[in-house]
């Protein structure tokens, strides 16, 4: 049996809306028993909402991570509590860009299937 991560970030579209073409920012977190999706807009890292649910982040939110969701790599540890107050930093926000333009690139030059 597979351990399952405690914590993930993604960057990923709203499988529950398809007219919403915006990207956000999601972060997933499993504590006892319980699990969180918190999502940030990308532009600014606005945090919009938070969503709690018992069980495993990986069940109760497994439609967030979905085909066309996308694992984020950060170089610091981003503190959730502050960020769900203040915001994404602009450091996080610059790692989160560079990522993306990776992304994108790899899926023009045919590198990512997407």
């Amino acid at each position: 049996m597979s351990e399952r991560r405690n914590k993930c970030w993604r960057y990923s579209k709203n499988p529950n809306d398809k007219n919403d073409n915006k990207w956000y920012v999601l972060a997933f977190v499993n504590g006892k028993g319980a699990c969180s999706l918190t999502r940030f807009e990308v532009a600014a890292g606005k945090h919009l909402e938070t969503l709690y649910e018992k069980g495993d982040f990986q069940d109760k939110f497994a439609d967030w991570l979905n085909p066309v969701s996308f694992p984020l790599r950060f170089s610091h540890t981003i503190k959730l509590g502050n960020a769900r107050k203040e915001g994404l930093t602009k450091y996080a926000l610059s790692e989160i860009k560079k990522q993306v333009i990776e992304l994108a690139t790899s899926a023009q030059l045919g590198i990512l299937d997407c």
